[in-house]
């Protein structure tokens, strides 16, 4: 039990850390960096170039091709604070992207209307 304990405390540990880091290199905020630390590790995402899109001169539109389920919250854990993130209505009703959701300021699309 006490040796689950400890693995369990080492692995949130190295979570926050990790986390920590990425707040300063990408100038993230914290909850973002902890929400982005899963993606980071598990697909191994080369974030070099998200420094540049950050640092972009207002105003900027990205614009995101979703090849899967997981870019939404990708790019909500990635892009600045006072960006809007227009969804399309399947990933803006999405219960497992409900926490990424609270990270920005988030509008639902629907193409069909336009």
């Amino acid at each position: 039990m006490i040796l689950t304990l400890a693995l369990l405390a080492g692995l949130v540990f190295a979570w926050l850390l990790i986390a920590v880091i990425e707040r300063f290199r990408l100038d993230l905020r914290f909850t973002q960096a902890l929400l982005y630390v899963p993606f980071k590790l598990v697909y191994r995402i080369a974030d070099n170039r998200i420094r540049i899109a950050r640092s972009a001169n207002t105003p900027v539109i990205y614009v995101i091709s979703h090849q899967s389920r997981i870019e939404p919250a990708l790019m909500l854990s990635l892009l600045p604070d006072d960006t809007l993130h227009i969804l399309d209505e399947a990933s803006a009703r999405s219960p497992w992207l409900e926490l990424w959701r609270e990270l920005g300021r988030t509008i639902a699309f629907n193409a069909e209307h336009v």
